[in-house]
């Protein structure tokens, strides 16, 4: 390309045919490795933006949701509720002397008790079920679509699994 053009433009020195040549490359180059960066803050902006979101959703303690997403889950499931009739469910569960278990085996204890019982109801609800802390050692869950016999059968499994479970130190809760 370079020795036809040049044959063709005589007043036009090779130098400047190279500059010719060359900027574009360099631009490619440059919009390339522009874009390639571009894509990797993407990538990183979407990692953080999804570990800020479970620290806003997400109770550190047991890693069930939070009572603020609760919250904005029932909110959802009322509208779904109203404009399709589709029933839900609410389950609320209460853990039985829970400050009996933290005054004579400690906090740490009865934290280990409350991952526990949050992995039994995570194990024994649904998939499309949302099961959260909803404070101190209280959890609710969310049964989307659920009638009254479908939440009390998901009730009844949590109740049974728990029954069957061996906390730690031996604990019943």
């Amino acid at each position: 390309f370079l020795a036809v053009a040049m044959r063709r433009f005589p007043h036009v020195e090779a130098k400047e045919w190279i500059a010719a040549i060359m900027f574009p490359i360099v631009f490619g180059i440059v919009a390339v490795s522009f874009q390639l960066r571009l894509e990797r803050e993407k990538r990183t902006q979407h990692v953080l933006h999804r570990r800020l979101e479970a620290l806003v959703w997400k109770d550190p303690l047991t890693a069930t949701d939070n009572r603020l997403k609760f919250d904005a889950d029932l909110a959802a499931l009322f509208e779904h509720a109203e404009r399709s009739g589709e029933p839900f469910g609410i389950v609320l569960a209460d853990v039985d002397d829970f400050k009996r278990i933290n005054d004579h085996h400690g906090h740490l204890v009865g934290d280990e008790v409350l991952v526990a019982v949050a992995g039994v109801f995570r194990h024994e609800v649904r998939k499309q079920d949302l099961v959260a802390r909803w404070g101190g050692e209280e959890f609710v869950v969310l049964l989307p679509g659920a009638t009254q016999e479908e939440a009390l059968a998901v009730t009844t499994r949590m109740k049974q699994a728990l029954e069957r479970t061996v906390f730690p130190h031996g604990l019943a809760v």
